[in-house]
C-alpha cells in the first residue's frame, strides 16, 4: 500500500508523467467502448462519399472507400491495445522464466541461452517480427505471439541481470542454505525483487509492440483489410499523401500520441519504483 501512495504522488506530482498517464487512461476507455464512440460503421463502404475532406458530418474525412476515418482510429485503438497487452505479456512470461533461469543457474544452461538472446539480439525486431508472422500465418493472434516473441530477449538480459544482483544476497543464501527447493527460492525470493523493473520495462515495451504492430500492418503483415488498424491506416492514404494528407496524418498522430503517452508514463513508473530516485522526491 505505500509502494503504491508513493507511486502515485510521484506520477501526480510529475505533469508529464500525469499527462501521459491521462491520456493512457482516455486511450484505454476508448478502446473499450470503441463501437458506441464510433458515429458510424468502421467498415461500411460508401463511394458516395469517397475521400470526402473533414467536415461537420465526417470530423476527419473518409477514405477511399467512403469509410469514416474518426470511426476507423477509434475502433482501431482495440485492435492496437489488444495486440500491445498480448504480445507484452507472452514477452514477459517467457523471459521472465529464461532470465530467472539464466541467472540463477548459470554455468552451461546460462551460456546457452545467452547466446540464442545474443544471436536473436543482433536481428532488427522488426525483421524478426516479420519472419515469425509469416512462419505463424497470417492473423490478429499470430501477429500478437509474433511481436510478442520478438520482444522476448529484452526481457531475458533485464530479468538474468536483476537474479545476479539478487542471488547473492543473505536471505537468499540463508533459504538456499535450510534446504529449500530451487523453484520456490527463484519464485518466493528472487522474483519479487524483480517486479519493478519488469514493470518498468513492460510498461515501455507496450509502446515499442505498438510501433512494431503499426510497421507490420503498414506493410501489409499485420491486421488483415478491412479490420481497422492505425498502421494499414497510414499506409492505405501514404500513395495520396500529397492530394489527401489526413489519411495518413491522423492515424500516424493517433500512434504517436499513444507511444509516447507509454514513455511519459514509464519514465514517472521508473522514478517511483526506484528506492533510490523516489527517497529523494
Amino acid at each position: 500500500m505505500n509502494n503504491l501512495k508513493r507511486t502515485l504522488r510521484v506520477i501526480v506530482s510529475r505533469p508529464v508523467s500525469l499527462f501521459g498517464f491521462a491520456i493512457l487512461v482516455l486511450f484505454v476507455l476508448v478502446a473499450i467502448f470503441c463501437y458506441q464512440l464510433a458515429p458510424y460503421d468502421p467498415n461500411e463502404i460508401n463511394l458516395a462519399e469517397s475521400l470526402a475532406k473533414p467536415g461537420m458530418k465526417h470530423i476527419l474525412g473518409t477514405d477511399e472507400n467512403g469509410r469514416d476515418i474518426l470511426s476507423r482510429i477509434i475502433v482501431g485503438s482495440r485492435v492496437t491495445l489488444e495486440i500491445a497487452i498480448v504480445s507484452v505479456f507472452v514477452a514477459g512470461s517467457i523471459g521472465s522464466v529464461l532470465g530467472l533461469v539464466s541467472g540463477y543457474f548459470g554455468g552451461k544452461v546460462d551460456i546457452i541461452i545467452m547466446r540464442i538472446t545474443d544471436a536473436l539480439m543482433c536481428i532488427p525486431k522488426i525483421a524478426l517480427a516479420m519472419t515469425l508472422t509469416f512462419a505463424l500465418g497470417r492473423g490478429t493472434f499470430s501477429l500478437m505471439v509474433a511481436i510478442g516473441l520478438s520482444s522476448v530477449p529484452g526481457y531475458i538480459r533485464l530479468i538474468r541481470g536483476q537474479v545476479m544482483k539478487t542471488k547473492n544476497n543473505d536471505y537468499v543464501q540463508a533459504q538456499t542454505i535450510i534446504g529449500t527447493n530451487k523453484p520456490k527460492v527463484l519464485f518466493s525470493e528472487i522474483l519479487p525483487n524483480c517486479i519493478s523493473p519488469l514493470i518498468v520495462y513492460a510498461t515501455t515495451n507496450l509502446g515499442g509492440s505498438i510501433i512494431t504492430e503499426s510497421s507490420l500492418s503498414f506493410i501489409g503483415c499485420g491486421v488483415q483489410p478491412p479490420n481497422a488498424a492505425w498502421g494499414s491506416m497510414v499506409e492505405a492514404g501514404f500513395s495520396l499523401i500529397r492530394v489527401y494528407p489526413y489519411l495518413s496524418v491522423y492515424p500516424g498522430i493517433a500512434i504517436l500520441v499513444v507511444v509516447l503517452a507509454f514513455n511519459m508514463f514509464g519514465d514517472g513508473l521508473r522514478d517511483a519504483l526506484d528506492p533510490r530516485i523516489s527517497k529523494s522526491l
